[in-house]
């Protein structure tokens, strides 16, 4: 049983920082429905995902769906949904509950591996929600879980390579 969960938080992971990632890029209609439709599949009716899906196209109705990782998603989705003052409640979260909320995902604690695994840490499910509803995050600039550049990454096709 703790095997099935901890590869069903892994999946769920994934499915979150790909649909984060597009939301982040800004990707293409072909990527983003092959992201969606992946998403939709795996997702089990995931809040998080539905709600990172929904700033695309208002697609899906995920307002009744449950947040699938509690620890730590439960906490962000109280902030999206209620908090005044969502930047600095993000800044808290960040420091506080992120990183140890994933202790049953694979890549926990990699920076203490000898096999280099490490990659870096990043909450980019919380720069797609921070961009989704216009945050000012310049206060999360230097936190060490937020990729404040990618939140920032703009598209630019106007130049011919």
């Amino acid at each position: 049983p703790r095997v099935r969960r901890q590869r069903q938080m892994c999946i769920r992971d994934r499915i979150i920082n790909a649909v984060a990632l597009a939301v982040l890029y800004g990707v293409d209609d072909t990527t983003w429905n092959t992201v969606s439709k992946a998403a939709c599949q795996y997702g089990q009716k995931d809040w998080l995902v539905g709600f990172l899906l929904s700033s695309r196209d208002g697609e899906p109705n995920y307002l009744t769906w449950k947040v699938r990782m509690k620890n730590p998603y439960q906490t962000l989705r109280n902030i999206i949904e209620t908090s005044p003052q969502k930047a600095e409640d993000i800044k808290a979260y960040l420091e506080k509950q992120w990183y140890k909320g994933h202790c049953d995902v694979a890549w926990y604690d990699t920076h203490k591996s000898d096999q280099m695994t490490y990659y870096g840490y990043w909450s980019n499910e919380t720069a797609a929600a921070v961009k989704i509803l216009g945050i000012d995050d310049s206060c999360l600039k230097s936190q060490q879980y937020y990729p404040y550049d990618l939140a920032h990454f703009k598209r630019d096709f106007s130049h011919n390579i």
